[in-house]
């Protein structure tokens, strides 16, 4: 033996036996690579327009493939094998997918790799060395997203707080509090919560003095003053003939709720028991121990939790308002992953531009998720044209 496969060996005769159609056909999968795609537009049921990420200066091809395109957005990223035929492309198979969170590092620890690889094997290209090497890079996608997902949990302030208060002082001036102030809305009983007689149910909301809280949040969390802006929330309260309940779920409302219980009924309540559960440090802990089962149950979770309670045209009516007020927020507010700078000075600015079209792309991406999953129609276009990135529509 030479060394070389059948298909080199075949392919040095021409791809013997075959008709021309067929060696076309043979010659075009023979140049098959794995390769990082990116998709630039869905064109219809099958077809896709896409870019080599690892071969850019190439421009764009025509990717025909039903079952991607039923499933992808734009600017969904994969690491797939990709063969070029004369007027459009195929996959080889159907890739694995590179979310947001974990794109830049696997394509910095890809080019990393490529580079110790390619001083021993100076003719070497990065898509041969990723073919080689296609489960180990698959591999690390895995294991990208399962150690993002924990640290991203264990930053979390997901936590199931409740604060017992007893009654000490008048049943009547309590509820009295609660049916007066503005940040206390009666509610129903929720599901979960046990039906017991002489009881009532608020949602303790961010409005009157206890919209205070939101000074210290971050701007996309805070609400204006219009009533078509929505109101944000701080938690539920129970309250029973001998007791009063608060549950929250930061730990950052629940230390502000404790604030302001002293605040409306002052000896009325006597803070007599609390407990807080970190549902974050829970969901970390589940992920860590069979990452792949804790996926497919949110996967099972989402679809089985998701019914379509509200008609498309209201819902998509609140959307497009949520978006108005969070993206005439989020042009001059000061974003961590643009160093701080705000969207309008990125947009400027020569070297955070390109970081600026990533985070678009990030945003994109997940609106047409919600276009595509929730029969949805909205976009963000007058974002685009605020910041001159018209190559985004």
């Amino acid at each position: 033996s030479d060394g070389r496969a059948l298909a080199q060996k075949w392919q040095s005769q021409e791809w013997l036996g075959l008709n021309n159609d067929e060696r076309i056909m043979m010659e075009c999968r023979f140049n098959c690579r794995a390769t990082v795609l990116e998709i630039q537009k869905v064109l219809d049921h099958q077809r896709m327009e896409c870019i080599d990420l690892l071969e850019p200066e190439k421009g764009s091809f025509i990717l025909i493939d039903r079952a991607t395109a039923a499933r992808s957005v734009r600017f969904t990223r994969m690491l797939t094998w990709l063969a070029h035929y004369p007027h459009f492309s195929r996959i080889a198979n159907n890739g694995v997918e590179l979310s947001d969170i974990v794109f830049a590092e696997f394509m910095v620890s890809l080019r990393d790799a490529f580079r110790k690889e390619g001083r021993r094997h100076k003719e070497l290209t990065i898509k041969d060395y990723l073919s080689e090497s296609f489960g180990v890079f698959g591999s690390l996608i895995y294991d990208l997203s399962r150690e993002k997902s924990i640290a991203a949990l264990e930053r979390m302030d997901l936590h199931q707080c409740k604060a017992l208060y007893k009654i000490t002082g008048n049943f009547a001036d309590i509820k009295a509090v609660l049916d007066k102030y503005p940040e206390f809305e009666p509610r129903e009983r929720h599901p979960d919560e046990q039906d017991t007689p002489g009881v009532y149910y608020y949602s303790w909301l961010r409005r009157g003095q206890s919209k205070a809280l939101e000074k210290n949040m971050p701007a996309h969390f805070r609400h204006g003053q219009e009533k078509d802006e929505g109101v944000g929330t701080i938690g539920n309260i129970r309250l029973f003939p001998d007791k009063l309940i608060v549950e929250a779920f930061t730990k950052q409302k629940h230390s502000f709720a404790k604030r302001m219980v002293k605040k409306f009924f002052a000896e009325n309540l006597l803070l007599q028991n609390e407990a807080v559960v970190d549902l974050a440090k829970q969901q970390a802990g589940k992920m860590e121990d069979d990452y792949e089962s804790y996926a497919q149950e949110i996967i099972s979770n989402k679809e089985e939790n998701d019914p379509k309670e509200i008609p498309p045209e209201i819902e998509r009516e609140l959307m497009q308002k949520f978006y108005k007020r969070h993206y005439t927020i989020f042009l001059d507010d000061k974003i961590p992953a643009l160093d701080e700078m705000t969207p309008r000075a990125a947009a400027v600015d020569p070297q955070m531009r390109p970081r600026l079209i990533e985070l678009m792309k990030q945003h994109l991406k997940g609106i047409e998720q919600q276009n595509k999953h929730r029969g949805l129609d909205l976009n963000i276009d007058w974002v685009l044209d605020e910041l001159s990135l018209s190559e985004l529509k």
